[in-house]
């Protein structure tokens, strides 16, 4: 839900105040000391969301689609990449600064290759589920 909130929060309040908490859950009496146990593939594609956008892009984009197929998208996302929601998140708040200082044209880039990329990813759970409810209707 905070996911959705923030997308369709234009003020960017909603964003600030979840970022806000998020970087200082490592205080937090109890939930300090928790720690993610990554598989070592996780802790790759970790490291690589960090420093590749694109990759940071095709995983917000495959996720989007799942959600969109009535798949858990966090949960799909550490299956197939060891990447739990909480460091996902961590590392948009990473690229959240940057992406606020981009141009249009910068912008425009990503938005582009993010829709492509949830795109192919839809094409997948399309074709896992069997198809799109509505492919076989013709008007």
């Amino acid at each position: 839900m905070w996911i959705t909130r923030m997308q369709e929060d234009h003020t960017f309040e909603v964003t600030t105040e979840f970022g806000k908490y998020f970087g200082e859950a490592d205080q937090h009496p109890k939930l300090g000391a928790l720690q993610a146990s990554l598989i070592e593939e996780g802790a790759i594609n970790l490291e690589k969301m960090k420093t590749d956008r694109y990759f940071y892009e095709e995983l917000n984009g495959a996720r989007q689609a799942a959600y969109e197929y009535g798949i858990y998208g966090a949960q799909w996302i550490e299956e197939k990449f060891g990447i739990n929601l909480g460091d996902f998140q961590a590392v948009a708040l990473q690229w959240m600064p940057i992406t606020n200082d981009e141009p249009f044209e910068t912008l425009d880039l990503f938005n582009k290759y993010r829709e492509e990329k949830q795109k192919e990813y839809a094409a997948i759970f399309a074709s896992e589920q069997g198809g799109n409810l509505a492919d076989d209707m013709e008007f």
